[in-house]
């Protein structure tokens, strides 16, 4: 990684460095292998999953499914402050974009206002409420 830059690393690879450490028997490369198939290789299901989903591949525990956690979050984030930048909006795709990282991996439904000027400029955005898994209540 130090030589060629993290861009040049596997996913497993990444994983690995986040793990830290294997089982007996199994280096962190490994594990993370066996993380990676738990999720058949799909990245957003793994970024969907809580501490306890990722402990059910031997060698992870709460602790190290709670730091992959972290760093899936932190990715999410830097995705979507990196399209928060953009303050004005012209069209529904912005505030799909502006969106999206952020409430794509949730398990339960949130409603969310965004509060506009007449010129289009985003005043902020505010979640209203969160709810279950189908739906959530926002009184008026």
């Amino acid at each position: 990684m130090l030589r060629k830059g993290v861009a040049a690393l596997k996913d497993a690879e990444l994983l690995a460095i986040l793990i830290g450490s294997g089982v007996q028997g199994k280096s962190a490369e490994s594990v993370a292998d066996d993380l990676l198939k738990m999720t058949d290789h799909d990245l957003q299901a793994l970024g969907k999953l809580p501490p306890e989903g990722y402990a059910l591949v031997d060698g992870i525990g709460i602790a190290r499914g709670t730091v992959i956690s972290a760093a899936m979050e932190l990715g999410r984030r830097r995705t979507a402050s990196g399209r928060l930048t953009k303050y004005k909006t012209s069209s529904s795709r912005d505030v799909y974009h502006r969106f999206v990282d952020r409430l794509s991996d949730l398990s339960h439904e949130e409603f969310w206002v965004l509060l506009l000027k007449r010129s289009n400029e985003v005043l902020a955005d505010l979640k209203i409420s969160s709810g279950g898994l189908t739906g959530t209540v926002a009184d008026p």
